[in-house]
C-alpha cells in the first residue's frame, strides 16, 4: 500500500466540515478578491502601455485564473497561460497570506499550478506540490540534524 495516497479521516471530516459550512463559490470569490488586489509596480509608472493602465495586473491575473480544489492545505489554481503562472509564484506569499486574513479558518500552506488544457490530472499536480513540500521539509531537516551536531560535538 502506498501511504502518499492515505488521508487522515480528521482532515476528510474537516474538508467536508468546512464545504458543508461555507457556500458553494466562497472559495473562487475569495480568490479573485484577493488576487484582484495585486498591484504591479509598473502601473505606477509612466509606460505607454495602454492595457496596463487600462486594466490591473491583480484584475488581470483574477480573470485568467480559477480554484480547482483545495486539498491537503495546497489550493490547486488552473490559468490559460503560463506566464500568468510566475505571476503567481511571484505574489504566492502575498496571496496565501490574503486568503488567511479574509477566512482564517482556510488551511491553505502552498498553491500549485495547472496549465489550462494540460491532461495532467487534478492528483498529479497535488501530487507534485506534496513531493516539493516533502524535499523541502527533508532538507531543512538534514540542516538542522548538521547544525545540532556541530554544536553538541557528535
Amino acid at each position: 500500500m502506498n501511504d502518499d495516497n492515505i488521508v487522515s479521516m480528521q482532515s476528510i471530516m474537516e474538508q467536508c466540515r468546512f464545504f458543508a459550512e461555507s457556500d458553494e463559490g466562497q472559495l473562487p470569490s475569495l480568490w479573485r478578491k484577493v488576487v484582484s488586489r495585486i498591484k504591479s509596480t509598473a502601473e505606477d509608472s509612466e509606460r505607454e502601455d495602454l492595457i496596463n493602465k487600462r486594466i490591473p495586473l491583480g484584475e488581470r491575473l483574477a480573470s485568467n485564473t480559477h480554484v480547482l480544489d483545495l486539498k491537503n492545505g495546497v489550493l490547486i489554481i488552473e490559468s490559460d497561460h503560463p506566464g500568468w503562472i510566475q505571476y503567481l509564484k511571484f505574489y504566492q506569499s502575498f496571496i496565501i497570506k490574503g486568503l488567511k486574513m479574509e477566512n482564517p479558518d482556510l488551511k491553505i500552506s502552498s498553491l500549485a499550478f495547472r496549465l489550462k488544457g494540460k491532461e495532467e490530472k487534478e492528483i498529479d499536480v497535488y501530487q507534485q506540490a506534496l513531493r516539493k513540500a516533502r524535499a523541502e521539509m527533508e532538507e531543512r531537516i538534514r540542516k538542522n540534524e548538521e547544525e545540532a551536531r556541530k554544536f553538541f560535538g557528535d
